[in-house]
């Protein structure tokens, strides 16, 4: 992928390489859950928490919790 791809553009090439694997949707799923517990569990559990309860506030919080997780990351780097 290039460096300089747009969120639109990762998230298209997520739905294309997932759309028709059920299989690969899931170890996605996992992966992320684990890395959400991994980086803050307590935020991972209210996230998680909100979305079974269709908490209309649950999207927000994922992405919080992502952009979070993506920052961190991008520190460590440097």
């Amino acid at each position: 992928m290039h460096p300089n791809a747009t969120e639109e553009e990762v998230g298209a090439l997520f739905v294309a390489a997932t759309q028709n694997d059920p299989d690969a949707i899931e170890r996605v799923g996992q992966g992320t859950a684990k890395d959400m517990f991994a980086f803050d569990r307590e935020r991972a559990e209210a996230v998680m928490r909100a979305m079974a309860e269709d908490d209309p506030d649950a999207l927000q919080m994922l992405k919080a919790l992502l952009k979070d997780m993506r920052r961190h990351k991008d520190m460590c780097r440097q």
